[in-house]
């Protein structure tokens, strides 16, 4: 009887595998705040073809990349990435935002510095980037920006994103191709919004855990 109760019981557990580890694992993602929004940007985002088929005839090549693109970032995070990576491209030292110490507090991000050639190791969540107040900020992956973003301010990704900031050859100002990256305030998040300016960032020792060169 014994041995029979304990066959039982073993094959509850298994069926409780199966099957609820699935719906845990999806909870997980759908919780995600960065799920939430890109899946309600692509529900608006997925409204505008019908119009512009009945306006135009056709979709435009801007709003078929633009769902392409949330699509594939939303794919992204139901793949279980909850992390962005952040690789630094400019020719200096720049600050980035990345996981803090107090888990407890959400929205908390702490300033680290991410040396010239870096990118911030897997896994390691790279929450956005920070633009000094005597530089500015391209958004390349933008359609239409009508001004380039002016620091001091604190540059937002979403999780899953694979971030490539590098420096405008001419202007010195910083270039990132991130379409749903957005300025955050610091009543908005948890994050440290200084006022300085490059200089000050150039004389600071990378402290960014990275990934190894080969």
């Amino acid at each position: 009887m014994k041995a029979l109760t304990s066959v039982l019981v073993a094959v509850v557990l298994m069926i409780n595998l199966v099957w609820v580890q699935p719906a845990s694992a999806e909870a997980k993602y759908t919780k995600n705040p960065d799920y939430i929004e890109v899946t309600q940007a692509l529900k608006q985002a997925s409204l505008i073809p019908e119009d512009e088929k009945k306006n135009q005839g056709a979709i435009s090549e801007t709003v078929q990349q633009q769902i392409d693109y949330l699509q594939f970032q939303q794919y992204a995070l139901k793949s279980g990435i909850n992390w962005g990576q952040c690789t630094n491209n400019t020719g200096k030292t720049i600050a980035v935002y990345g996981s803090s110490q107090k888990e407890d507090i959400e929205d908390q991000a702490t300033l680290y510095f991410l040396g010239d050639g870096q990118t911030t190791r897997q896994k390691w969540d790279c929450d956005g980037f920070y633009v000094p107040q005597d530089l500015k900020a391209i958004n390349l992956g933008l359609a239409e920006q009508s001004e380039p973003l002016q620091g001091p301010i604190a540059v937002k990704i979403l999780d899953g994103t694979q971030l490539t900031i590098q420096a405008n050859p001419e202007t010195g100002n910083l270039e990132f191709n991130s379409p749903l990256a957005k300025v955050v305030q610091e009543s908005q998040v948890h994050w440290f919004i200084p006022n300085i300016s490059q200089s000050i960032i150039d004389n600071q020792l990378p402290n960014t855990p990275t990934v190894k060169k080969a």
